[in-house]
């Protein structure tokens, strides 16, 4: 295994003491920047089943926290502490973080709230934005930004008004010495795994060798929020009639985007029943997104394509089962042998069926409908199943009974809303629970905004061997360099790794990745795909040392964008 993570290869013989007192200026310049950066250290736990939901808590608070944390002028972890003066946050104040507000002129200053609370049966770490503080100068503004789901409950006895150090811990860094450098947060998740990060790096945890002889260290690349079980719930009824097109390809388009990924996929669908889509059955093999060919998406759109709307009811309980339970048992909730880490759930009109005790589907009311839908979706915290309830409402619906209409899919999915980003980017998808729009033609957007979450902005890597793209290696260990930092493929235990690219929506960014593999490996190509099309030509580029002469031949430039998928297949000996 090559050690050397840097490009550069090679180095000078010796500096004259001119160039030793150039580089002491230019090392304590760069010691003042980096006082402002962060550092994570992620502590990993062999059980799997929560790698997904906490990899997204762990993106999440990597994403916020040290940068709130180097941009604070002042921390505040009182308890009991209510920062907004226009309404009452839930649960109790971790952290109240004040930032220059550089988008109000009138206001100096706002407000980042941490806090810990307990939604929809679960702990979780929500983050606010108090901006107007007051009412100074116009309406207080209180806005969620993110939550963080998985978070180790409370202990037997725990008082509300303390500080919850068993979830979040908080402390200064130099403590003792006259002024604090920053903070250490460590994080910890109810799976028995761990986060630590904080802001001011240079203050805690990483700590910089007086002359690197290698650069700077490359941490390792945090765990990537994309992939998993996941599973698309669609209501077939028929009040669809024409707009069944549209959804049909706008589960298509769903399906495309996911190729590539590390995601198992399930598609299903109701009316008056639940009724599995592909594949067929509902304890079939769950389709290998990562690994399909186009034969494969072919059949799964066919199946789409078969879907039919002929059966009039809406039976949402059914629906859920279907996506969550074991549906051998219709009577029993219990969790399914298959059970996702997310299910999108696309309903267009209200429930007016239900599962019986017997088994057997009946009519009732709307309430007593969504009622019994509520008993299988509130075990989503319990079972760790991540709900996004997608409601596109007709016409007929319209004031008051609208809104009871939008708030029975808010009991079933959650009340946390989407709200699209700027010129209608992904905004809060990765948090929100419910998704809303009065027209048909939105929902192929909506349905791309919960991909972008999950997996926009992410490459995807495996390994083959023999110059052969279809020889995939299943043992031996291949460490990949890049500029989000380093991980290893352990081909005995996965077939890929993910790296994760956090971009401005629309945005694109040329990234580095070279393999460190064994002595005597050798990198002959680099094939990249997106939605299952060959992309090679145009977002894959030679990459050099920084001579810019000398070819780095087990490393590639590769061009990632916001709101696509990258799968990358290394080709070599």
């Amino acid at each position: 295994m090559n050690n050397d993570k840097s490009p550069t290869r090679h180095r000078d013989a010796g500096l004259s003491m001119m160039e030793i007192l150039v580089s002491m200026v230019i090392a304590g310049t760069l010691v003042s920047a980096l006082t402002l950066a962060y550092s994570t250290i992620l502590r990993t736990h062999p059980d799997t089943v929560n790698r997904v939901a906490v990899s997204k808590d762990v993106s999440f608070i990597q994403a916020w926290l040290p940068l709130d944390l180097a941009s604070a002028i002042d921390v505040d972890m009182t308890p009991t502490l209510q920062p907004a003066t226009s309404k009452p946050l839930p649960g109790t104040n971790v952290l109240t973080i004040t930032r220059k507000d550089l988008q109000s002129p009138g206001h100096p200053e706002y407000f980042v709230n941490y806090r810990y609370a307990q939604v929809d049966g679960r702990w979780v770490l929500l983050r606010f934005e108090i901006r107007n503080v007051g009412g100074v100068p116009g309406p207080e503004e209180v806005t969620q930004v993110g939550v963080a789901h998985e978070l180790v409950p409370p202990p037997p006895g725990w008082d509300p008004t303390t500080p919850p150090t068993f979830a979040i811990d908080v402390s200064g860094r130099n403590p003792g010495q006259l002024h604090m450098v920053g903070s250490d947060v460590t994080v910890n998740f109810a799976d028995g795994s761990g986060y630590d990060t904080g802001g001011a790096g240079l203050g805690s945890g990483f700590v910089l060798p007086p002359i690197p002889a290698d650069g700077f260290l490359n941490p390792a690349s945090p765990p990537s929020r994309c992939g998993g079980k996941m599973t698309l719930l669609l209501d077939t009824s028929s009040s669809l009639s024409s707009e069944l097109p549209i959804v049909k390809s706008a589960a298509k388009d769903f399906v495309d985007a996911f190729r590539g990924t590390p995601t198992e996929l399930r598609v299903t669908e109701f009316d008056r029943e639940g009724k599995p889509v592909a594949p067929s059955t509902w304890n079939g093999p769950a389709i290998d997104m990562l690994n399909i060919d186009n034969a494969g998406v072919a059949a799964v759109k066919q199946d789409i394509d078969d879907i039919d709307d002929s059966t009039g009811g809406t039976n949402w309980e059914d629906g859920l089962r279907l996506a969550m339970t074991d549906f051998s048992d219709r009577v029993a909730i219990n969790p399914s042998p298959h059970l996702p880490d997310t299910v999108v759930f696309f309903t267009d009109g209200e429930p007016y069926r239900y599962v019986d005790s017997s088994g057997n589907i009946q009519s009732t009311n709307k309430d007593h409908a969504t009622a019994e839908a509520k008993t299988v979706s509130n075990e989503k915290g319990e079972w760790g199943v991540t709900l996004k309830g997608v409601f596109v409402h007709r016409p007929s619906l319209t004031g008051s009974a609208l809104e009871a209409a939008k708030d029975r899919m808010k009991q079933i999915v959650g009340s946390t809303e989407w709200v699209p980003g700027p010129s209608g980017g992904v905004g809060n998808a990765q948090t929100a629970s419910f998704f809303y729009t009065s027209d048909f033609l939105e929902l192929s957007n909506i349905f791309q905004q919960i991909f972008v979450s999950d997996c926009g902005g992410t490459i995807t890597v495996q390994r083959r061997e023999n110059n052969d793209p279809n020889d995939k290696v299943t043992s031996g260990s291949y460490e990949y360099a890049t500029t989000t930092g380093n991980a290893t493929l352990n081909a005995s235990i996965s077939s890929s790794i993910t790296f994760d690219y956090n971009l401005a929506a629309g945005a694109s960014e040329w990234v580095t990745m070279v393999e460190e593999g064994a002595t005597g490996a050798e990198i002959t190509d680099v094939q990249c795909f997106s939605n299952g099309t060959d992309v090679t030509a145009t977002r894959v580029q030679t990459l050099y040392e920084n001579d810019g002469v000398t070819v780095i031949p087990s490393g590639r430039s590769i061009k990632v964008v916001a709101n696509e998928a990258l799968s990358c297949l290394f080709i070599g000996s």
